[in-house]
This record gives C-alpha cells, sequence and structure tokens, in this order.
C-alpha cells in the first residue's frame, strides 16, 4: 500500500471545558509537590495526528510529534488554551517516513529497530568528533531538528530511542556503543536542547536513569509499562529531585497502577499502543478530585464547530490538502474551506440513546457538484443506525442548514460529516444536545432475520487454508503465524505477538455496499481489529469502517459494513492486533 492505513478511530466526547480565552498558570519547568496526595501535573500523550484536545481542560502539558504538527497550527492553538507543549523527536534511530531522512549517511545507520521494521538504529558516537567519520552529520541533522521544534514553539522535547546501547533492553544495534558513548550522546543532546531554551526529557533507559549526571541534565522523564515491568524505582533520583515522571501504561487498568504510581508521585495515564487520543487517568486517586463540572454556556457538543481552532477537533476523511481555513466566515474569525474535489471531514461524539439533537451548520458554495451535511448515529461496533443528508445550495451567500434526529436504542455515537466535491464555506456547526435528558425508549422488536444467501467472496484465501497467501503484512511479520486452532477447516491465522498487521487490497465499485466478516478470538487487552477502508486512485482514505475484537476464549464473527464512496478505487480489508489473536474465515463480499 502507497499509505498508512489509519486503524485508530476517534471514539470519544472532547468536549472544552472552561479553557477558552483563559490560559492556565502551570509551572515550568514543572515541579512535583512532596505530598504523595497532590497530583503530579497532567499530562496526556498522542502521537498519533490529528492530535485531539481532550474534554478535561486540567491537563496541563500535551506531548506530540514534531514532524506531524510542524505546520498545522496546533502547537499554538495548544498554547493558546494554555497547556504546555513537548514535541516528539526520534534521536536515536532513522525513520523512513520523515522528510529529513534522506540527510542520514547510510554509514550510521545499523539493525532495524525490533518490532519496527520502518526503523533502523543509528551509530549515536558520530555526534563525539573524536569517533565521527561523517564530519559528525548525525549532530547537524539534529540541530535542524531542535531549530525546527523552537521555531514551531515548542516548550520540551522528548528524545527517543536514547539507549541503543543496552542490549538488555533493545535488539543489538549494529554497533559496540558502550555505557559512555550514549552517556556522551544523551549528554549532547541535553546540552543542544536546552542552549536553544526548551526543556529536555529523559525517555525510558531505566539502567542509565540512576546516574546523577542524567538527573542532572533532563528536567522530566517519559517512561512506559514501569509498573508492569516493576521499573518505577530506577527513576528515583528524578523523584527526589522533585523533577516529575510522565507514565503510560499500555497493558494494565488503572486500578492495577495508579495507586503505585501515586504513591511514588508519578503521573500515570493508561493509553493505547497507537497514542491516539484515546486516554484514562488516576484523577480520583488523589485529594479534591471532583468530576469536571460542564461548560454551563456551551450546548454544542462538537469541538471547535466554528473552526476558530483551525481544524482541531475534526478528522479528514478525504484528500487532506483539500482542507483549508478561510478568514471568509459568518461568525468568529475562521470558516471551513473546501478549495478542491473530495474534501471531507467529521467528528464523532457520544451521545444518549432516546435523546434529540439538532445538528446546524451555516454553509455557501459557487458550484453545482456533490456537496452535503451529514448526520448519522452509530451503535458501538460503528454500525449506521439511522442516517440522514442535507445537500448544500449553490450560492453565494451562508445559509443555514439544519437536521433533527432521535438516537435509535442502542446508538453510542453521532456522526457530523461535512462532504463537498467543489468550493465550499462552512461555519458555526452546532450539535445541540437536549437541554434535559429524556427516557430511553422501549426497544422495538426486532424482525425475524432473512435467511442468508450464497455470497462471494472477494478476498484470496479469506480462511488461510493457503497459509499466507494472498495478504500482505503491513507490521512485524515475526508476528504472523498459521495455526491449527481454525473454527471453519484446518487453519487460521494466529497474531503471535505484538503489532501484527495483515492486509488485502482490491479494487471495488463506487455506492456499492460491502461487508467485511471474520471469526475471531483473542487473549489480553491491547488494541486488536477488523478495518474496511476505501481508498482513491492516489491510495487516500476516505472511509474507514472498525471494529474492535473481544478478549474471549471462543471464536465469535465480526462485521463491518460500508458503502464505497464516490472517487472509490480500491477497498483495504486489514487485521490488526497487539496480542494474541486468532483470526478465520474472513469474507468480503458486495451487498
Amino acid at each position: 500500500m502507497k499509505t498508512i492505513i489509519q486503524y485508530a478511530k476517534l471514539t470519544g466526547l472532547m468536549v472544552l471545558l472552561g479553557a477558552a480565552n483563559t490560559a492556565l498558570a502551570i509551572d515550568w519547568p514543572p515541579v512535583l509537590n512532596s505530598d504523595v496526595n497532590q497530583q503530579p501535573p497532567k499530562w496526556d500523550w498522542q502521537l498519533k495526528s490529528p492530535v485531539q484536545l481532550n474534554s478535561d481542560s486540567s491537563i496541563e502539558i500535551y506531548d506530540i510529534d514534531m514532524f506531524d504538527n510542524e505546520n498545522n497550527g496546533v502547537v499554538g492553538t495548544l498554547k493558546g488554551y494554555g497547556k504546555k507543549v513537548i514535541c516528539y523527536v526520534n534521536v536515536g534511530a532513522w525513520e523512513d517516513w520523515r522528510d529529513d531522512e534522506q540527510d542520514f549517511p547510510r554509514s550510521i545507520m545499523g539493525n532495524v529497530y525490533d518490532r519496527f521494521p520502518n526503523e533502523k538504529w543509528l551509530d549515536i558516537r558520530d555526534v563525539n568528533p573524536s569517533k565521527s567519520n561523517t564530519g559528525m552529520a548525525l549532530a547537524t541533522i539534529l540541530e535542524a531538528r531542535f531549530d525546527r521544534a523552537l521555531q514551531m514553539g515548542c516548550d520540551a522535547v522528548e528524545p527517543d530511542n536514547m539507549d541503543g546501547y543496552d542490549e538488555t533492553s533493545n535488539n543489538p544495534s549494529g554497533f559496540a556503543l558502550t555505557y559512555e558513548d550514549q552517556m556522551y550522546f544523551n549528554l549532547w543532546v541535553s546540552r543542544e536542547v536546552r542552549e536553544r531554551g526548551m526543556l529536555v526529557g529523559f525517555k525510558n533507559n531505566t539502567n542509565q536513569a540512576l546516574e546523577q549526571r542524567s538527573v542532572d541534565a533532563f528536567d522530566f522523564v517519559v517512561t512506559e509499562s514501569c509498573v508492569l515491568f516493576d521499573e518505577c524505582q530506577y527513576f528515583a533520583g528524578f523523584l527526589n529531585a522533585n523533577k516529575p515522571v510522565f507514565l503510560t501504561e499500555y497493558n494494565l487498568e488503572p486500578n492495577q497502577f495508579c495507586q503505585a504510581a501515586k504513591d511514588l508521585r508519578i503521573s500515570a495515564i493508561k493509553k493505547r499502543n497507537v497514542l491516539d487520543n484515546y486516554r484514562l487517568n488516576c484523577d480520583n486517586y488523589y485529594d479534591g478530585y471532583s468530576e469536571p463540572e460542564p461548560n454551563p454556556t456551551a450546548n454544542n457538543v462538537l469541538v471547535n464547530g466554528g473552526f476558530e481552532a483551525n481544524l482541531i477537533g475534526w478528522q479528514s476523511c478525504g484528500i487532506q490538502s483539500n482542507l483549508a481555513i478561510s478568514g471568509n466566515s459568518i461568525e468568529g474569525n475562521n470558516a471551513l474551506a473546501f478549495v478542491g474535489q473530495s474534501g471531507c471531514i467529521y467528528q464523532e461524539v457520544q451521545v444518549t440513546p432516546g435523546d434529540e439533537y439538532v445538528l446546524s451548520c451555516d454553509a455557501t458554495r459557487p458550484g453545482t457538484p456533490w456537496s452535503i451535511l451529514q448526520f448519522a448515529y452509530l451503535d458501538a461496533q460503528y454500525n449506521a443506525l439511522d442516517s440522514q443528508a442535507q445537500q448544500i445550495a449553490s450560492g453565494g451567500s451562508y445559509a443555514t442548514y439544519t437536521m433533527t434526529g432521535t438516537a435509535p436504542a442502542n446508538t453510542a455515537y453521532a456522526l457530523v460529516l461535512l462532504y463537498s466535491e467543489d468550493q465550499m464555506l462552512v461555519d458555526n456547526c452546532v450539535l445541540a444536545a437536549p437541554s434535559e435528558p429524556t427516557s430511553e425508549p422501549e426497544p422495538e422488536p426486532e424482525p425475524e432475520p432473512e435467511p442468508n444467501p450464497t455470497v462471494t467472496n472477494l478476498l484470496n484465501n479469506g480462511g488461510f487454508e493457503a497459509n499466507l497467501l494472498g495478504w500482505q503484512a503491513c507490521g512485524n511479520p515475526d508476528t504472523l503465524a498459521i495455526s491449527n486452532t481454525a473454527n471453519e477447516g484446518t487453519k487460521a491465522l494466529e497474531v503471535v505477538g505484538g503489532a501484527g498487521c495483515l492486509y488485502q487490497e482490491l479494487p471495488v465499485t463506487v455506492d456499492v455496499q460491502y461487508t467485511l466478516a471474520c471469526d475471531a478470538t483473542r487473549q489480553g487487552t491491547p488494541w486488536s481489529i477488523i478495518q474496511l477502508s476505501y481508498l482513491d486512485s492516489q491510495y487516500n482514505n476516505l472511509l474507514t469502517e472498525i471494529m474492535q475484537i473481544e478478549s474471549s476464549g471462543n471464536y465469535a464473527t465480526y462485521t463491518v459494513t460500508g458503502t464505497a464512496p464516490a472517487t472509490t478505487t480500491y477497498a483495504v480489508a486489514l487485521i490488526y492486533s497487539e496480542d494474541r489473536t486468532l483470526v478465520d474465515n474472513c469474507i468480503l463480499s458486495s451487498n
């Protein structure tokens, strides 16, 4: 495939509570309170784009990817809300998708980073003038990255992969790195970042964390799974110096790590491995905790419906370059502008079954092609329960377009989607929740199911009886295997480790509805899904439907359905899992 398939989907209600026009007072550098009952600085870690503003306005710090957010205004928007921004920069490994990847001499690129086939370890000795064979090319590249971070307004840098020397924690780098080689490099990184006026974080590297040189040189810690692996004690030097330790746990629930984190004064959250906007916190473990009050002045459950914060809160479902921000607004300073063909943007928010919601947007467009406002209700598996659309009329002035609908039984989310095949301006989108909760209606009796007709499977080898023939790996192929624990036939796909990913891509027909069904079972709690996506001829993602595979000992059938949008050329059926999963009998059929 020519693009990365996005397998994480916005699933949380993101209402900004009390943050507009008011900057929070954040200590910077952040300092820990000596009282374990006082909550440490609160943070969120989103390396997946687009960054989503969390509904919890008391989160003080966002850690985001530098490259992905360099030119989209996200840093300025977050800082406008009073947040501090840490920018992720990979300093110890080469990544083949970065815009400066050609600048790296191949002589300093080592082994593939285990579990990340698009990354390679770097010879970090190249920043040391006494050991460099390239004229310190790596130093020049990283200095340029730190300059970019400063220019885009980052308050701090999270440098990643600063422990390549440690083969007890990582696969061999391919270079004879020593403990002191790593220490030299880490201190060099710290010095370069601090000289630019930014704070610098210490990432993982437990075997050098207790060194006083490390504690003195870094302002905070970003670490992963230290409760799970019983490694949090290695950051005692930072904690004793009242420097925050920001922890993410992936495979534990908050009730399994929050108390341990609180006892050590660690700021801990639970995230998915994809590091999207999903976040669980430890707030209720601290004194003075109360549920945040809803904003009494806001009845709009959409985030940034007036586009005053540019595209924050919205997800692109078409060609990103066809979306822009215009000053030609009907209210405020900004409006959404569709500037080319197949512009598509949406938000998905949690709603209550039985409640009536009203969607309204102001819009104008000059041309005649298809341009719509769509309002749909989805269940927890993202199946559409009800959908309505309104065509935007061609004209020179803004007009208000409104749709009203009651959320059916089993509704989990409302989807608001804007789509245009020509120029269009949209402003002041409001999804109004009811002023008072209403009772949930009695569910209608379900009709007797029709007998299933015989279907033609568009997938090749969907039952894996020919092993992996016809399928392409999109993660670490070593995590994929064939198992005899099949639900049908004699074989099934087995994902045996982290980040196992497999897909098929095939041509489909516009406006035809397709259904992807797989039988699956998995162990554990990490993210595991089946996904159906539609792509145009340039492999831009037009629509994606996802279903989470539940943790269970028995096979169950998981189904996603979607209609191929205009300009669709291909469908992609994708299986992804971050723990042990069995998948069998995958069928893609047209309805």
